[in-house]
């Protein structure tokens, strides 16, 4: 992929959305996913963007990467590309292996 153009990220009724209504295109994008996998997880309900007046995505993965640090008060985030895997499976097997454990109530 060169580029993205600005048209990939309206949503079907044609402004921006960041939430589950987003486009495929914003969804896809590693900036968001980064900066929203985490915030349903660590809220006790629906997080919303106060600025947009809209609310978080619900269903954001990221399986290459992991947070490293967080600042105290959220502002500074850094992550880092995950370790391979001892068995040599990529990310994105791992973490369907862990989800399915997971789901069967299986902790690590």
């Amino acid at each position: 992929m060169r580029g993205v153009e600005e048209n990939a990220l309206f949503n079907d009724r044609g402004p921006y959305s960041i939430g589950d209504d987003a486009s495929p295109t914003m969804k896809y994008l590693l900036m968001h996913r980064l900066l929203y996998y985490w915030f349903n997880g660590a809220m006790d309900r629906q997080s919303m963007d106060l600025v947009r007046r809209q609310p978080l995505p619900t269903d954001v993965t990221i399986d290459n990467f992991e947070e490293a640090f967080m600042s105290e008060n959220w502002m500074v985030w850094i992550y880092k590309v995950k370790d391979l895997d001892n068995l040599d499976r990529d990310h994105h097997k791992v973490a369907d292996f862990v989800g399915r454990l997971s789901s069967k109530g299986i902790r690590f």
